[in-house]
């Protein structure tokens, strides 16, 4: 055969199945099948792949894990929808009956969502374990045995000593655990609630850096619109974000992680092999060093002046420190001493309270010829009982409820707000799209002496401009009082209505024409 030959047969449109006579053409004739089928697989394969697929990074890096983890953000993102969708319908049945809007309904949702965290059926169930202690107890005891001298029983000091002895023991005991138990539970939620405030703090002083260098890169580096200066905004601004969205991710103890890498390649804040050149543990602090690296470049380069220079590097130390350890457990986690004496003086204390409840209520049955249930003073007793359970046992679960803020909670920091907030602002800057009045391209320029101010607003105000007649006075601007803050803490007709002094009273000497 010639080359001619062997063409003709590989070519699936230049003969038919009738003219395959030789095992040599019908075995080329299922390779070409196979190809085919190859061809097909890989293309719906591709077509899956792109619609998985963000906009901002190609899926030649992605491996099996890196789909897998993708169709979980999918989920995640499908349920925020279904979500929103019952949010919405809630607000369309419930707004038009009791004229709340949608902030108020989100926060009635979240506040569900927050009392879950503190009280849920799981919990409810590990706190009724006392309860049922007592109650067990008080049918063991509140029997004939267990009073030899009848009825009435502890009436006098000399019927049944021994029961009646064990309660008033009992109550002793109760008593001097109380008054410790109060004292060292308070100084330890005290506690708990510094640590939580200091770490919100933190991340609060980490979101105020990113943005202060942010501010310092767009108006350091030049301004001008050739291919260079644009890739290092770009990706000064993009080593900011990553890293200040690779120290949260360490305070969720993910920064390591298959998910975290995934999460910042949907954000497309890595590009090439970054994530490979990061070190294990401390990849926020790779890329601060990183960014150090690069001010030093751009200064020996003449792009950036010595003193520029430096203001960045010391920006840069600095937010270093801002993100070290948001969580930062060496000093501010409890002592796990200190947490168990805690936890175990709580638990003596309810136990012994259930012994001596049951006590008193074995006292109560055998009195009542163990009808004791139908009295309302038992019932109310155990109610009271289980609250006092329930109130100590919360306030020992915050210590786990509020251990680390940066979770994906309610009562969490809205990493996903902020985050997107310190993103977009990047964004924004590293177009370099300022105002005429700072390219130097104004036309018209106001410039008024502190002399002849006042006069030049009552002019704005008494002149026949209509966008300053159609203003808005200071005391008409609408602004959150904290009722809904507090609106969870008490039942509606208990609620606050005026909690801050309306400020339109605070300004009403201010003259009308200086109050715009």
């Amino acid at each position: 055969f010639n080359n001619t030959t062997l063409k003709s047969l590989l070519q699936p449109k230049t003969f038919t199945m009738e003219e395959d006579t030789l095992p040599q053409d019908i075995e080329a004739r299922k390779s070409i099948r196979i190809i085919d089928k190859e061809k097909e697989e890989a293309k719906i394969l591709t077509e899956l792949k792109s619609l998985l697929q963000p906009k901002t990074f190609t899926m030649e890096e992605d491996t099996p894990q890196d789909i897998s983890a993708r169709m979980k953000s999918i989920q995640i993102i499908g349920k925020e929808k279904d979500e929103a969708k019952i949010l919405t319908a809630f607000q369309k049945k419930k707004g038009k009956e009791i004229g709340s809007d949608a902030r108020d309904i989100q926060f009635y949702v979240n506040n569900q969502k927050a009392l879950g965290l503190v009280l849920n059926r799981k919990k409810i169930l590990g706190y009724a374990m006392y309860p049922a202690l007592a109650i067990a107890i008080q049918f063991a005891i509140g029997q004939k045995y267990a009073f030899p001298d009848g009825r009435p029983a502890c009436t006098t000091p000399d019927d049944n000593v021994e029961v009646c002895g064990l309660r008033d023991l009992l109550q002793e005991g109760v008593s001097t655990l109380r008054v410790l138990v109060a004292f060292i539970l308070g100084g330890f939620v005290v506690r708990v609630v510094s640590v939580w405030q200091t770490r919100r703090t933190a991340y609060l002083s980490l979101c105020g850096g990113a943005r202060e260098m942010i501010i310092r890169v767009a108006g350091m580096l030049p301004s001008t619109s050739d291919p260079e200066s644009i890739n290092n905004r770009e990706t000064m601004i993009r080593w900011i974000i990553l890293g200040f969205e690779l120290s949260v991710l360490k305070a969720r103890d993910s920064i390591d992680s298959h998910e975290g890498r995934m999460y910042l390649k949907y954000l497309g804040l890595l590009k090439g092999n970054e994530w490979e050149k990061m070190v294990d543990g401390d990849r926020h602090t790779t890329v601060w060093s990183w960014m150090m690296a690069k001010t030093t470049k751009l200064n020996k380069d003449g792009v950036l002046t010595d003193i520029y220079a430096q203001s960045l590097c010391d920006s840069i130390a600095d937010i270093r420190g801002r993100a070290n350890d948001l969580m930062s457990r060496l000093n501010r986690d409890q002592p796990v001493p200190y947490s168990s004496t805690v936890g175990t003086l709580i638990n003596l204390q309810l136990i012994i309270t259930s012994v001596w409840k049951g006590v008193v209520w074995s006292v109560w049955s055998f009195n009542k010829e163990g009808n004791s249930w139908g009295k309302p003073m038992q019932v109310i007793d155990l109610v009271i009982f289980f609250i006092n359970v329930i109130a100590l046992g919360i306030l020992y679960d915050l210590s786990q409820i509020l251990y680390n803020p940066f979770g994906p909670r309610v009562i969490d920091l809205p990493h996903k707000a902020v985050g997107g907030g310190i993103r977009k602002f990047g964004k924004e800057l590293t177009s370099c799209d300022f105002p005429s009045t700072v390219t130097g391209d104004a036309h018209e320029t106001l410039s008024i002496s502190d002399k002849h101010e006042l006069e030049y607003l009552d002019e704005l105000i008494e002149g026949e401009d209509e966008e300053i007649k159609s203003s808005l006075h200071f005391d008409q601007i609408p602004f959150s009082n904290g009722e809904n803050y507090v609106s969870s803490l008490y039942p509606s007709f208990l609620r606050p209505k005026n909690l801050v002094p309306s400020i339109s009273k605070k300004f009403s000497t201010v003259p009308k024409k200086f109050r715009t």
